[in-house]
């Protein structure tokens, strides 16, 4: 199962504090709960990467090239990405956000940022890592996010949000210019034909992320005696300027809302990134 969260009821509100109105309806959601199966385990860490496939690297790895869908080629210069949290979804959480409310309190407990979780540690999930950090999209490296420890649990799904860096984050200091944004792209963009070829600037605060079924992606299951999780989320950066046509400003996708550039760039992220689990 494949589900953006920016389709599941207002986790980019939660997390960025804007309305999206691009809501999945109560019964897809419900759905989807349905058909989740739970893994049981005490302890799960995550690692974020990327998925190298149809990028074409520059010799001192400052830059990376890739063709679109719509055969334009796109060199990205420079470029940082905010990885907000990770976070398993107990199957408890799922059952209940279906029978009572399928939206809000659910989503409200699991997206809500730390700072309004402070002093209410019951309202916290155990697993999740919020601690939002920035990412080059230049040097695209793996990223050790955080582990966490807790009492054994059934998790059904895991999930990956990308949001915008806050003065309190552990990266804000080192970049200061970069609080407020989710992304910033920088690069060019050639023209199928070869005849034109333009720069591009991206900066954004919207937020976006992906929720997996645990079953469905673990690919090595645990056994008896184990109790630990990894889960991985690896991002395909030569994906995320499919439907865009650069030379006419248009998109294949119709947004509502202002940036609708950035906000494929966003989408197509997390459309084209995998998240997988694997027991320890």
């Amino acid at each position: 199962m494949h589900v953006q969260i920016v389709r599941v009821l207002l986790a980019v509100l939660l997390v960025a504090g804007r309305a999206c109105t691009d809501g999945e309806s109560e019964s897809t959601t419900s759905a989807s709960v349905e058909a989740a199966a739970g893994l049981t385990t005490a302890s799960v860490s995550y690692t974020l990467d990327w998925s190298l496939d149809g990028l074409t690297r520059s010799d001192d790895g400052a830059s990376w090239t890739t063709t679109t869908d719509q055969g334009y080629q796109v060199s990205v210069t420079s470029g940082y990405l905010v990885s907000y949290s990770t976070s398993l979804v107990s199957c408890e959480d799922l059952t209940t956000a279906r029978l009572e409310r399928p939206a809000r309190s659910f989503l409200d407990r699991l997206f809500a940022p730390a700072s309004a979780r402070a002093g209410h540690p019951e309202d916290e999930e155990p697993s999740m890592v919020s601690a939002p950090q920035v990412e080059s999209l230049t040097a695209l490296q793996s990223l050790a996010f955080g582990e966490r420890t807790f009492d054994t649990t059934d998790y059904c799904m895991a999930h990956y949000v990308v949001g915008m860096l806050t003065p309190t984050s552990v990266d804000a200091d080192a970049f200061a210019d970069l609080i407020g944004s989710s992304l910033v792209l920088e690069g060019t963009w050639t023209s199928p034909d070869g005849a034109t070829t333009e720069t591009f600037s991206i900066t954004t605060d919207m937020a976006n992320g992906q929720l997996e079924t645990l079953s469905d992606v673990l690919t090595n299951p645990l056994s008896d005696g184990q109790d630990a999780l990894t889960v991985t989320v690896s991002r395909q950066p030569a994906r995320w300027f499919d439907g865009i046509e650069f030379a006419t400003g248009t998109i294949e996708a119709t947004w509502t809302g202002a940036d609708p550039f950035a906000r494929q760039v966003v989408v197509n992220m997390m459309d084209s990134l995998t998240i997988t689990a694997e027991g320890q």
